[in-house]
């Protein structure tokens, strides 16, 4: 299960930092970027399945589209995304105690 996402310079996001529980709402105005967070999880599922060109390519044919404020030009333009999931040892319809799960941290920084 993702218990927290983390977003900077991805698309319309500076910065953000989501701790997510069992059932989450997006909620917001039109372009406050509530596609983009769930586009972020599916560029995270991109790039394992089938590697970074693709998946940027899925999204852009030119990277600068998925920075931040998309600069003209600069070295080290990019961007950087974080997910931790937790692993249980249990039954998955019982809620797990502390100990009983794994934290693991994902994170990716593309230049």
């Amino acid at each position: 299960m993702i218990r927290r996402l983390q977003a900077r310079n991805y698309r319309c996001l500076r910065y953000v930092d989501l701790r997510l529980d069992r059932f989450q709402v997006l909620v917001g105005p039109n372009a406050s970027g509530k596609s983009t967070v769930l586009d972020a999880v599916g560029f995270l599922g991109d790039l394992v399945a089938s590697g970074v060109e693709a998946a940027v390519e899925r999204r852009s044919p030119d990277f600068r589209d998925l920075v931040w404020a998309r600069p003209e030009r600069g070295d080290g333009i990019g961007f950087e995304l974080a997910v931790e999931c937790s692993l249980s040892a249990r039954d998955p319809e019982t809620p797990p105690e502390p100990a009983d799960h794994r934290v693991f941290r994902y994170e990716v920084a593309i230049r």
